[in-house]
């Protein structure tokens, strides 16, 4: 007999498209019990989960590396003139703008979130760069507070830096950024094999020879280091 198709389309099976973010149970009795009034004090404890409930701004980093750097930042100056103050879910978004304490205009940030970004028509242009920039590794996207250890790192050009916990591999580009510049290297390292394979697909498009990329325990990484008599 005829094989019958089913209309996807009109059928009762369809499934409507859901942001299962907006799902998320954002409450943990175990996590309470083991914060409240140990690590967090009682009387802070309020305003330290209302601020957990809030989602993270888009933030990204300009990879200095990039020999596109300083077209892309006069692209994102553009989109900062350009994009106008947003109204979205009862909050105002101001546009796309540098974060004042990353060097050089280097690291910059957008109120909406990565969730909330989609649905704004007026910053659509704006998401299709970041799409295409960090496909093409000129831009990082990366938390605010991922930024910051490598700045506390204080690396050096000459260094030789050992990433224990590399994957996804954020903060190793940074890192990486600044020892390539001198006679430094960079040794990421991930316990993990399948993390390994995007963080190489990401050191890749880097292009250095300043890093080697190991997958060991952390407990029994092999020691690099050698005595004197050695060499």
């Amino acid at each position: 007999g005829k094989r019958r198709r089913r209309n996807r389309k009109n059928g009762p099976n369809k499934r409507a498209k859901t942001d299962q973010r907006d799902e998320t149970v954002k409450y943990n009795p175990l996590y309470e019990q083991y914060y409240k009034g140990t690590v967090v004090p009682q009387d802070e404890w309020d305003p330290f989960m209302e601020s957990w409930k809030h989602e993270l701004p888009s933030t990204f980093r300009l990879n200095d590396a990039s020999k596109f750097r300083q077209l892309l930042e006069n692209v994102l100056v553009h989109f900062h003139d350009t994009i106008p103050t947003v109204n979205f879910e009862d909050t105002d978004f101001p546009p796309p703008s540098p974060m004042s304490w990353y060097p050089e205009n280097g690291g910059w940030w957008y109120g909406p979130s990565r969730r909330q970004i989609r649905y704004i028509e007026q910053a659509k242009p704006f998401r299709d760069f970041l799409i295409m920039q960090t496909n093409q590794g000129h831009i990082s996207r990366q938390e605010a507070v991922s930024m910051l250890p490598p700045f506390f790192l204080e690396v050096d050009p000459d260094d030789r830096v050992l990433d224990i916990c590399a994957a996804p591999g954020s903060k190793t580009i940074q890192l990486l950024e600044v020892v390539q510049k001198g006679k430094g290297m960079v040794i990421a390292n991930d316990i993990d094999i399948n993390r390994c394979r995007p963080l190489c697909g990401r050191i890749k498009q880097m292009s250095s020879p300043s890093i080697a990329i190991t997958n060991y325990q952390a407990q029994t990484f092999p020691d690099l280091l050698c005595d004197a008599e050695d060499g």
